[in-house]
């Protein structure tokens, strides 16, 4: 069974699996790690839909996938953590590095964003996180519907172009 036969969900980590609001908790200053919480419900997707992680965050620029696997195991994936992969390009328009990996791949199937910026295409469906709180049991629900094709309730991505410092 190869990649194609799952659903893909691209994966942002600042302001998704992180958050303002828990790093002021955990007293984190500007270094930021993974919450636990935020952990939790992104298993629950995984174990909802089979879907593979595409990590699109800038933590994955300079880390190969097994650093990317290990940090989520590490912060409370079961294993075997389905990170399959990563997005092309060092940063910018996070949209065209999606378009860029779906055409590479040749993937036709069900994906969704999980981001909490909105530098995506109209035709990539978006899960939007609040950075100030992250990925929440409402988000993940949303996640959970898109990719088991009941996109209805995903927001459409709005195409705005951020090059500023993401994660």
């Amino acid at each position: 069974m190869s990649f194609m036969d799952h659903p893909i969900l691209f994966l942002d980590i600042d302001g998704v699996l992180n958050s303002v609001q828990w790093a002021m908790r955990e007293k984190r200053g500007g270094i930021l790690g993974i919450d636990p919480e935020a952990i939790r419900h992104l298993q629950r997707i995984v174990d909802a839909t089979s879907c593979d992680i595409v990590i699109s965050s800038t933590w994955r620029i300079g880390r190969g996938i097994v650093e990317l696997r290990e940090i989520l195991l590490k912060a409370g994936m079961r294993s075997p953590c389905p990170v399959i992969d990563k997005t092309p390009g060092g940063g910018g328009f996070r949209g065209n590095q999606i378009a860029e990996w779906l055409e590479n791949t040749g993937f036709d199937g069900s994906f969704v964003c999980l981001d909490d910026d909105s530098d995506f295409l109209p035709s990539q469906p978006l899960v939007q996180t609040d950075n100030q709180v992250g990925l929440t049991a409402q988000k993940a629900d949303e996640c959970i519907r898109v990719l088991l094709g009941n996109a209805a309730t995903a927001a459409p991505a709005t195409a705005v172009a951020v090059t500023s410092g993401r994660g």
